[in-house]
């Protein structure tokens, strides 16, 4: 008997369902961790695009060590985090993510 090498169309949704879920909890860390550090680090400096890119950046190199999955991360972390606001300071951003983490929308 052939083996089967091509997964049924339920295996295939089990399997999309299970990477969407690992990417979520990937996101929701670094979100987390990046709130975290914004918050406990110059909480009181304004807020930059720069910042918020090399918090996610310095995240995903300490957690992945596999290439692939740290550009996927980082991919869905920067879509995921909200845009910088004119007056906002690391604190406030901080208070947005963790927002989003808890699954608020503005």
């Amino acid at each position: 008997m052939p083996e089967r090498t091509q997964l049924t169309q339920e295996d295939e949704a089990l399997r999309q369902a299970h990477n969407h879920d690992r990417r979520a909890l990937r996101t929701r860390a670094g979100l987390q961790w990046i709130a975290q550090r914004l918050d406990s680090f110059r909480r009181d400096d304004a807020m930059t695009d720069n910042a918020f890119e090399q918090a996610a950046r310095r995240y995903v190199l300490d957690a992945y060590a596999d290439d692939r999955v740290a550009n996927g991360v980082m991919r869905d972390l920067l879509r995921a985090l909200p845009p910088v606001l004119e007056h906002d300071t690391r604190a406030m951003y901080a208070a947005r993510v963790r927002l989003i983490v808890e699954g608020a929308t503005a």
